[in-house]
């Protein structure tokens, strides 16, 4: 369909269709039976890759003139010349559409496909295409180059040596100062804001130009005076101000002034409504618009008021109307200097509605912002820059899913709800990537201990097979009592249970907390005592819950009374490089709120 798009004559668009609906329409591939000849549908692919594979489709179209896929089709179908004269007034009709016409050189491949048998099969033969291209070529000059010569404009082809202008350009100006490899994300905003400021220093260019024209056509017109003259506008453009340029074009298809003033196209006879002051000093203009009551000195009570300024108007000579709002007291009106405004930033979005050119610019989002905002967040720049640490995901054990896994002294082995140790290897390698300093913690533990050494392995060497067998030799560390005998020699690991005791038995090495408590009793067998906790528990009672409180109640110190001497005890606690917390939601009425 590709050939069809830069296709801009009906007979290359005819000579590509015939040689599709012959590869689709034929059950045989290569020789016809019993004879040396060349199957349509051969020729057909021949000719479609011919087309293909050139560097420059548009000629090759155009040097084809039927001469090398027809002349041998003429040569086996003579018959199909002749039945092309006798069409009738309404086939004629019917071909008048694309969609007919499509239909017709799919009539025309069918017939003389039928009857022909060749030595092999054709794998691109489907019937149910047929339709959807008849479908798609009803609007053929929509999506194609097909009336650029008929209408005499359109957007041709980009060639290649453009294209490679273009990338010349932007590698060696645009990104020329930024270190290579660039984020695809850094790049098209860069691209982006190239082109969206060249586009602004065209228009500009072309504005100035424009309005540099108007000004001298201004300041040598044999109708204004030396110094100062009165150039009033139209009176249906009494609710504009504006410039002279948009006056420039309306003074020259108003046949009235060229009637009057058939010297100067700019001169327009002078009315009371609004006055344009030019000083041919300096060929600049400014348009002062007038309201004969703010002039009389009956400025507005505050009756009515713009609805983008919000300050106090006249119902008339200071604002317009808008529609569908009533009029009366307190009616909703917009003055003249924000309807300029609305009106210039109206003209300057417009965009056409074609060619995907009225496509809005969505706002910019990073792919990390996929958090709403919500308290506890506002510290956390989601939208920050910098290289993304893709973490490996891994695959939940269950049944025989995934391949056994062969460990010595034990044999093949496969894991069944490994949920909960996935939960926490993936917790501890996202962590790893967000903190530098957690990183700095997992590599000095991953030397001693299995589960650091998987959490980095996620993050750095993303060797799936090594991570998949450091996991089962973790698990078999504390697991090793429930291996179940299957089938063949296959052994089975069930590691169901919860995410906190997971934590208990893989993290025993890697502590969150450490509770200490001191002896006032000098003689007390045990004057120190510290307990390392892998996690804390919190309950949360009816879905409410501040875990920064509930955090600084279990970092206050307390007394209490020791158990080895009966004195007092200070107790205290305090976090390590990370802080494992368990969440228990308890329903309303599970608990007693007395307790």
């Amino acid at each position: 369909m590709g050939l069809l798009v830069v296709c801009s004559t009906i007979e290359n668009a005819e000579k590509i269709l015939e040689a599709l609906f012959d590869i689709i329409l034929s059950k045989y591939d290569g020789f016809v039976e019993n004879s040396e000849t060349l199957t349509p549908c051969y020729k057909a692919k021949r000719y479609l890759q011919s087309l293909i594979t050139t560097t420059n489709i548009t000629n090759i179209l155009e040097k084809t003139n039927g001469n090398d896929y027809h002349d041998v089709e003429e040569e086996e179908n003579v018959t199909d010349t002749t039945s092309d004269n006798d069409i009738t007034d309404n086939d004629n009709i019917h071909i008048m559409t694309f969609k007919g016409w499509t239909q017709s050189i799919a009539d025309r491949s069918r017939a003389k496909v039928d009857s022909i048998k060749g030595t092999t099969d054709n794998a691109q033969y489907l019937l149910a295409l047929e339709p959807i291209i008849i479908r798609t070529l009803k609007l053929f000059p929509c999506w194609s180059a097909i009336m650029i010569d008929t209408f005499g404009y359109g957007e041709e082809i980009a060639s290649s040596s453009r294209i490679e202008s273009n990338f010349n350009h932007i590698k060696n100006r645009v990104i020329k100062n930024d270190k290579l490899p660039i984020r695809v994300d850094s790049f098209v905003e860069k691209l982006l804001s190239y082109y969206r400021g060249n586009e602004l220093l065209i228009q500009g260019e072309s504005y100035g130009e424009l309005e540099t024209d108007v000004d001298e056509n201004i300041c040598n017109s044999n109708s204004y005076s030396s110094n100062t003259q009165n150039i009033i506008r139209s009176p249906e453009h009494g609710n504009y101000d504006d410039t002279l340029y948009n006056m420039q074009n309306d003074f020259d298809v108003n046949e009235s002034l060229v009637e009057t003033e058939p010297a100067s196209l700019h001169y327009i006879p002078i009315s009371k409504d609004i006055i344009v002051t030019s000083t041919t000093d300096k060929c600049q203009s400014t348009l002062k618009s007038t309201c004969h009551a703010c002039n009389n000195g009956d400025f507005p009570t505050g009756a009515h008021k713009c609805i983008e300024c919000n300050k106090p108007i006249h119902l008339f000579g200071c604002s317009i109307s808008i529609q569908g709002t009533e009029e009366g007291y307190g009616e909703c009106r917009i003055c003249f200097d924000c309807d300029k405004i609305k009106s210039t930033l109206a003209e300057t979005n417009a965009t056409e509605n074609w060619n995907r050119k009225s496509m809005i610019e969505k706002k910019k989002r990073s792919s990390r912002s996929y958090l709403n905002l919500q308290p506890g967040f506002e510290f956390l720049d989601l939208n920050k820059r910098g290289n993304i640490t893709p973490v490996v995901l891994l695959k939940n054990g269950n049944s025989l899913i995934n391949k056994p896994i062969m460990v010595p002294s034990v044999g093949k082995v496969v894991l069944n709800n490994t949920c909960s140790v996935d939960s926490v290897l993936s917790i501890l390698a996202t962590s790893a990537a967000d903190s530098s300093n957690f990183k700095v913690y997992l590599s000095e533990m991953a030397t001693s201990n299995m589960t650091a050494r998987i959490s980095m392995k996620m993050i750095e060497d993303k060797n799936k097979t090594q991570i998949y067998h450091n996991r089962l030799l973790l698990i078999l560390e504390h697991f090793g009592s429930k291996i179940e005998l299957l089938v063949g020699g296959l052994k089975s690991v069930d590691t169901t249970i919860t995410a906190a005791s997971m934590v208990n038995k893989i993290m025993q090495k890697m502590p969150s907390f450490i509770e200490s408590s001191f002896c006032d009793n000098n003689l007390c067998t045990t004057p120190i005592l510290e307990v390392k906790k892998t996690h804390i528990s919190l309950n949360i009672f009816n879905g409410q819950i501040v875990i920064q409180n509930e955090l600084e109640k279990l970092f206050e110190s307390s007394d209490e009374t020791c158990s080895y001497c009966g004195e007092k005890r200070k107790t205290s606690m305090e976090a390590t490089t990370h802080m494992i917390i368990e969440l228990n939601s308890i329903p309303f009425g599970k608990y007693n709120t007395n307790n």
